[in-house]
């Protein structure tokens, strides 16, 4: 298999049901998230960093991350586990929130070639306020090779496919703040200043615990992944929602916080993975982080007051 799944705080996707075909040439594949048009092409394009299963490529060298120059003519980037960037395609077009399509340079075995070039085209159709469909067509495939190429890249994109729903599906938000990523770092981790001021523990490095308490309620989270300045995930080990009838939903969820700089500051992107609107707490939890996040943390990280609970 050309991808493997990466990043190891990510939850194993459900299989979903995507429409394809494949020919030696083309690749066609379709299938609906349960998004916004906005938030299913920002997730697709500008967080890709966050959902794209890059680690499974290149093991002399791998890497652990993608991103792009959001623009048409911008570069699709790798960046190596040793710290160091490379050139994977460009841009062809951008055009939110309707249309993406990348100038895919890479060989069967993703190895960078400029002289190759394939077609990846995806687009994004609403089918009302909270529902998408994506349709991804992978064209030009016979620069690869053979048909056993195209075919390994056929299943890699149904499981490139099936992460990315996953991420398109649960709660997302994001807000720009007037800091640094390593200020609003720290400031994400000063959680009694913007979240809850009955708050235990640490939540600063690598594998802190803390709890956070609402009355009744409380969330025990461990800080499962960090790249300082990047990517924060915090992985929930234990809760109470007194309000629910399932009081532990949120156990084995993972919040992730990506943090790009962005106009002399930081954009902060939060997505709770397992907070999608088939559960119970939906509703009530969407309306409580949009608060926390859009309203608190950001007078927080940009006056230094926030209105932790």
């Amino acid at each position: 298999m050309l991808w493997r799944t990466s990043k190891h705080w990510l939850n194993k996707p459900k299989k979903q049901k995507i429409m394809e075909t494949i020919e030696l040439n083309t690749i066609r594949k379709e299938i609906r998230v349960t998004a916004s048009q906005q938030t299913a092409f920002e997730v697709f394009v500008n967080q890709m960093g966050l959902w794209w299963p890059a680690s499974g490529h290149n093991d002399d060298c791998p890497m652990v991350k993608v991103g792009l120059e959001a623009k048409a003519g911008g570069r699709w980037i790798g960046y190596n586990s040793d710290g160091k960037e490379r050139d994977l395609g460009k841009v062809l077009i951008y055009e939110p929130y309707t249309l993406f399509a990348l100038d895919w340079q890479t060989d069967a075995n993703f190895q960078y070639n400029p002289e190759l070039h394939s077609e990846v085209r995806v687009e994004f159709i609403p089918e009302g306020p909270k529902s998408t469909r994506v349709t991804l067509t992978h064209k030009d495939l016979n620069v690869l090779g053979d048909l056993q190429n195209a075919a390994d890249i056929n299943e890699g994109w149904s499981d490139v496919l099936a992460v990315y729903q996953q991420f398109a599906t649960n709660y997302t938000t994001r807000i720009q703040v007037n800091a640094n990523p390593q200020e609003a770092e720290k400031a994400i981790s000063q959680v009694a200043g913007w979240w809850a001021k009955n708050f235990e523990g640490s939540a600063a490095k690598l594998r802190d615990q803390f709890t956070v308490r609402f009355g009744e309620t409380f969330v025990d989270f461990e800080i499962a992944d960090l790249i300082p300045g990047d990517t924060i995930v915090w992985e929930v080990k234990d809760c109470f929602l007194h309000w629910q009838a399932d009081k532990t939903e949120w156990n084995g969820t993972r919040v992730v916080w990506e943090l790009i700089p962005e106009n002399n500051g930081t954009k902060i992107i939060m997505t709770h993975i397992g907070l999608t609107p088939e559960v119970e707490c939906y509703e009530n939890c969407r309306t409580g982080w949009t608060e926390h996040i859009n309203q608190s943390m950001h007078n927080f990280i940009n006056t230094g007051k926030g209105e932790p609970q």
